[in-house]
């Protein structure tokens, strides 16, 4: 079985080694940097498994820029498909799958593939910090009911060939042509989930909070929130919230 995993870079030194380590497990690691200044691409490159290209592609908004979502996204999906592997792993450098999914691989993706599913869906765990998560984030209560249980899977692995793209409509919106729940799918429930490092530390979410508030078109009375005005209880990290 042959499996990709694609990754968007720029400038993420802090995050770039764990999400490596996380997945030497698979056949390649491929990365489009879209302009790091740090040393992002030479930390990637001491893994054995990691190939890099840069994605140059730039779009401008209210005096700010970032690489156009779908686009970058394409890119590497259609890189990836040139090794004409059985999946596609995606996820942000700020996400890995924890201990569990990284025991047991092998036997979720066979198990996936004996039942005829196209897509494979993990659970978040949305982490502030280093040892603790938002519980309603992880948990969300609006949602309850149309699932297994409380917990949410979402995208995380596709087989090859299926056509599947994001949206390249808006360069500033994350959207694909497909939705994995619409398709034959596994979902992966705790023990099993990915570990989402999305909130280091205050600073840091403010200055995300700052860049999204200036870019994207939400109308005048429309702002994004910081996570802890609507996440739940900050909790300790759970025994199976670990890498």
């Amino acid at each position: 079985m042959k499996i990709i995993t694609i990754l968007r870079t720029r400038n993420e030194s802090t995050n770039i080694q764990r999400f490596c380590e996380s997945y030497t497990w698979v056949n390649k690691i491929l990365i489009a940097d879209g302009g790091s200044e740090d040393n992002t691409i030479e930390l990637a490159k001491q893994y054995k498994n990691v190939e890099v290209r840069n994605f140059t592609k730039q779009v401008d908004r209210k005096g700010e820029w970032r690489n156009p979502h779908g686009e970058h996204i394409n890119y590497m999906i259609e890189w990836a498909e040139l090794y004409s592997p059985d999946w596609i792993i995606f996820d942000d450098c700020d996400c890995v799958p924890n201990y569990a999914i990284k025991e047991e691989w092998e036997r979720l993706f066979l198990d996936a593939e004996e039942d005829g599913n196209e897509f494979i869906l993990a659970n978040r765990v949305y982490i502030y910090g280093k040892d603790q998560y938002f519980h309603d984030l992880t948990c969300p209560k609006v949602l309850a009911g149309k699932y297994e249980n409380k917990y949410i899977p979402s995208l995380w692995a596709w087989k090859s060939g299926l056509g599947f793209r994001a949206s390249e409509d808006d360069p500033f919106k994350h959207e694909f042509n497909r939705h994995p729940t619409d398709f034959p799918r596994k979902e992966l429930y705790p023990p099993y989930c990915l570990l989402h490092y999305f909130y280091p530390n205050d600073e840091y979410m403010k200055r995300k909070l700052e860049f999204y508030n200036a870019v994207y078109e939400f109308g005048s009375a429309v702002k994004v929130r910081d996570p802890k005005d609507f996440g739940g209880q900050l909790l300790p990290l759970e025994k199976w919230m670990k890498e």
